[in-house]
């Protein structure tokens, strides 16, 4: 059942790079003109302040529009931060480490926002464990993938259920923000069962090349 999912999910992850190459060439004219001093890790780490920002403007100081036309200035520096990395070859260990944290910083700190000051209202009750996993497992998933990162001294690549998480949490993220309770629902459920085998998967696979590498030093 395992290989099967992985399978599976490798296709569709091959097909996303497709897309992704598709994509990444028709936006250079829009990469060339950012200018030589943002560097692709500035975009990712601009993803910190904006998912505070999109939770000061949903729950503290409430402008829905603005919360979502950051919410998807967000989106737009995953996008480039990554195709303008390629572009311009400016690859780096930090750059790499860095921007799966910020996806999590991002989507997390809204989670955190709406299961805090909605935890009491019967609506969003149902989806507030849902919350609750999708924030643990993102946690133990940025200490499993440290962790491995620390002991083996190699990159951690995202695994085929993280990439599908993110997708979905994002997914889900934006049905909160317009106010789509019961449509997001389902979705956060999805990108909670996924954020687990995320978490296992990576726990699973650094103790494998922990073991590894003991039993050859």
């Amino acid at each position: 059942m395992y290989a099967t999912v992985i399978s599976i999910g490798s296709m569709v992850s091959m097909w996303f790079y497709s897309v992704r190459n598709y994509w990444e060439r028709v936006i250079i004219p829009f990469l060339r003109i950012i200018p030589a001093e943002i560097k692709p890790d500035h975009l990712s780490w601009s993803r910190v302040p904006l998912g505070f920002l999109v939770t000061f403007f949903l729950f503290f100081y409430p402008v829905r529009l603005v919360a979502n036309m950051l919410y998807i200035l967000a989106w737009l520096t995953d996008i480039l931060d990554g195709a303008l990395a390629r572009y311009r070859k400016q690859f780096s260990i930090w750059g790499c480490r860095i921007d799966p944290i910020t996806d999590k910083v991002l989507n997390d700190s809204i989670f955190i926002g709406y299961g805090w000051f909605w935890r009491n209202d019967p609506e969003f009750s149902v989806m507030f464990w849902t919350i609750v996993v999708i924030v643990v497992a993102d946690l133990i998933t940025l200490v499993g993938a440290g962790l491995m990162s620390y002991f083996i001294e190699e990159r951690v690549q995202a695994n085929i259920f993280g990439k599908w998480k993110f997708g979905a949490q994002c997914t889900g993220c934006t049905m909160l923000i317009l106010e789509w309770v019961n449509s997001a629902r389902p979705v956060l459920e999805v990108a909670a069962a996924l954020g687990i085998l995320s978490a296992v998967s990576y726990c699973y696979t650094g103790c494998v090349k922990i073991r590894a590498r003991t039993g050859r030093s």
